[in-house]
């Protein structure tokens, strides 16, 4: 298994607040956020506010012993499930290792521009900034657009 599904999986902060760690998570250290591409200056700024929270969160060693415990219990709910350590963090963490990325599914080739989506000025700002801050703290960052395909 490549994937570790956490989409709807909460973590508590402060207080009684929450936030979704990530939507997936792979065993190649890769913290997915994934959006529907509408377009959307909101939308797109949601997202990388996301990947923030996540990238912060991860720097924070309360949160992310309740990260490691919420991967767990992801872990220990699927059936089958073959070097599940792949997906845990390890004690001793390094931002270096892992890559935010930033997944926008976009329903048609127009939204994509070389293998990235097209953004409005103001989107493209956000995310630059919000980038900038992530690799500050020593991620890598990475920002795909996957053409939507209906089923059948």
């Amino acid at each position: 298994q490549k994937y570790l599904v956490m989409d709807t999986k909460c973590i508590t902060a402060e207080g009684h607040s929450k936030f979704e760690f990530c939507d997936l998570l792979s065993c190649d250290k890769e913290i997915l956020h994934v959006k529907i591409h509408s377009g959307s200056s909101q939308l797109l700024g949601h997202l990388a506010n996301q990947g923030a929270v996540s990238a912060r969160a991860l720097m924070d060693d309360e949160l992310r012993k309740k990260i490691a415990d919420k991967i767990k219990s992801c872990i220990a709910e699927i059936d089958n499930i073959t070097d599940a350590n792949q997906f845990e963090l390890p004690e001793d963490f390094d931002s270096h290792n892992y890559t935010v990325v930033f997944v926008m599914l976009c329903k048609s080739n127009v939204a994509i521009n070389t293998g990235r989506p097209h953004m409005s000025f103001f989107a493209k700002s956000v995310f630059r900034e919000t980038v900038q801050e992530i690799k500050n703290l020593g991620f890598k960052v990475s920002i795909k657009a996957i053409q939507e395909t209906k089923k059948n």
